[in-house]
């Protein structure tokens, strides 16, 4: 009678065991799930605030290029963009400002190709303002019209904007 009360005993704590074995890997796996459903939310968080800053930075009036009054979609004047870009540009002066419209990025732009002959301007860095401690960065590039106006030529460029996240 005693041996069978000890066959029962260690037949429950097998049972037992191989429960909390199975609830321990359960737990492991939906950790890793909520890990990876976490990682797949931020990644779409960055996506979608990428999105958002390259419309902010192709509608921005400092950079759209117009004729006659009408603007064109996609177009960037460059000597707009020399004036607002760079070290001494309207971006670096006004940089708290521009800061609460991009925050964490950087946008340049440049011609697709080789900067064609004659053209003062090349690719060119408009805003940078980068995290210390970042982690991760999305580059989203925007192909876009740049418009000489002294020429009255317009040429195939890209707008690259990067976006860091701490």
């Amino acid at each position: 009678m005693n041996k069978k009360a000890q066959m029962q005993m260690i037949e429950t704590i097998s049972v037992l065991f191989v429960f909390f074995i199975l609830i321990a890997i359960g737990l492991v796996f939906f950790a890793r799930v909520q890990q990876w459903g976490a990682k797949s939310q931020i990644e779409e968080a960055m996506q979608k605030r990428a999105v958002n800053i390259v419309q902010k930075a192709s509608f921005l009036p400092e950079l759209r290029c117009s004729e006659e009054n009408v603007e064109k979609d996609n177009c960037i004047d460059i000597e707009k963009a020399e004036a607002v870009g760079g070290s001494a540009g309207v971006f670096k002066e006004n940089e708290d400002y521009y800061f609460d419209i991009f925050g964490y990025a950087r946008i340049e732009i440049g011609y697709i190709y080789s900067t064609p002959a004659g053209k003062s301007f090349t690719n060119g860095i408009l805003y940078n303002k980068q995290p210390d401690d970042w982690k991760d960065k999305i580059i989203t590039p925007v192909p876009i019209l740049l418009k000489d106006p002294i020429e009255k030529t317009f040429d195939f460029g890209i707008m690259n904007v990067t976006i860091y996240s701490k």
